[in-house]
């Protein structure tokens, strides 16, 4: 009973098929690719005789590589960045390899095939195609510099490269497998890069909150015939919150206690003085004039009176002396005018009148005679 027994180098899965008779070849190929990448094509095959030639065609061209009997060996010319690797379980069954070292390009994107000669026996067409990938998930800039911060509004960046032809889809996600969710808002924008692909760039505008802190997980999740996916974890710093110091830690940071005594010294003084000259240069000027107005006269200074038989008789100041209405000196107020004391009754003296003040009798109270008080008054004789 005969099987057909091959292997997929990408995935490493075996497939047996069920007993079959006649010939049968089977293509090995990956259905996506990426561009850059390399690739190995299998063919396995179960002929009625040992074939002759082991090809594999494509839409630009044929690899054949033929028996060589006398080598006993399968003969290749090779290709550059392609070679044949080949096994036989025995002269009708076995299995053959096209290694595409080289990295690929636009025009390997196309439909394969097998086939062997002994006659030809093909196997089914399929068709590489371009393969999503992702080649970066980043932050791009906010409000502030890098990195993200909290309360602004921050641009993550996907960029991947998908098949020339087809549609798309582009998605974000936050957080962590299975309990993500999904984050909508990001623009895509396409570029051409060859005949085979293209690539896209999707940003993510997000407004970062203090539930992102310390880690932001986001994910860039792209569609295109194939679906892939890309994690980045960003960091998020905290919120810088520094609290105002107790008046006592700034005092011990910047001031030491002589300075403090110092500075509470010249403020109580300033206040003082600022006091002081409020009441001499405003208060008092206008209590004197309020004073003035009701007829109250200032107290006498002793130079200002003379005691005579118990009468107190006012002198005239010579600083005070005031000019007549004829516009002479008036004789009335120069002290000098009058030789003697005598001359009482012709004297401008002011002769005190006894009051309610006075010493039992009518005579002048003696205690009088060194002050005289504010409620004494007199008149001109």
């Amino acid at each position: 009973m005969d099987f057909l027994l091959f292997t997929v180098t990408l995935g490493s899965f075996l497939i047996l098929l069920s007993p079959s008779k006649g010939q049968v070849v089977e293509l090995e190929l990956p259905q996506y690719l990426a561009v850059s990448s390399t690739m190995k094509i299998n063919c396995s095959f179960r002929t009625d005789k040992q074939p002759i030639k082991l090809v594999l065609e494509n839409g630009h061209q044929a690899l054949e590589a033929s028996w060589d009997i006398g080598k006993d060996t399968y003969v290749y010319d090779d290709v550059s960045g392609i070679t044949l690797d080949w096994k036989l379980n025995s002269p009708k069954e076995g299995r053959y390899s096209f290694v595409f070292s080289r990295q690929l390009s636009c025009s390997d994107f196309t439909w394969y095939r097998c086939n062997v000669e002994s006659p030809k026996v093909f196997s089914s067409n399929k068709t590489l195609q371009v393969a999503p990938e992702i080649t970066s998930v980043a932050f791009s800039g906010g409000g502030s510099a890098s990195p993200p911060s909290v309360n602004e509004f921050s641009t993550f960046i996907c960029v991947a490269t998908i098949p020339k032809e087809g549609s798309y889809s582009v998605r974000w996600f936050k957080g962590s497998t299975p309990s993500r969710n999904e984050i909508s808002g990001g623009q895509t924008r396409e570029f051409p890069q060859n005949s085979c692909s293209r690539t896209i760039r999707n940003e993510l505008r997000y407004n970062v909150t203090q539930s992102d802190v310390p880690n932001l997980i986001l994910t860039c999740h792209v569609s295109a015939g194939q679906t892939i996916e890309k994690t980045e974890n960003f960091t998020i710093p905290e919120m810088a919150t520094t609290p105002a110091p107790p008046i006592s830690e700034a005092v011990k940071a910047g001031l030491d206690p002589g300075s403090i005594v110092g500075i509470v010294l010249g403020v109580t003084a300033t206040i003082v003085l600022v006091v002081l000259l409020v009441w001499f240069l405003v208060i008092r000027p206008k209590r004197l004039k309020a004073g003035g107005s009701e007829g109250n006269t200032p107290e006498p200074y002793t130079k200002d009176y003379q005691v005579q038989d118990n009468i107190l008789y006012a002198t005239v100041d010579p600083l005070k002396k005031e000019k007549s209405a004829e516009g002479q000196e008036n004789p009335a107020l120069d002290e000098n005018h009058y030789s003697n004391k005598n001359d009482a009754d012709n004297a401008p003296y002011t002769v005190y009148q006894p009051s309610k003040y006075d010493a039992p009798g009518g005579h002048a109270n003696p205690a009088m005679d060194q002050d005289i008080p504010n409620h004494m008054s007199g008149s001109t004789v």
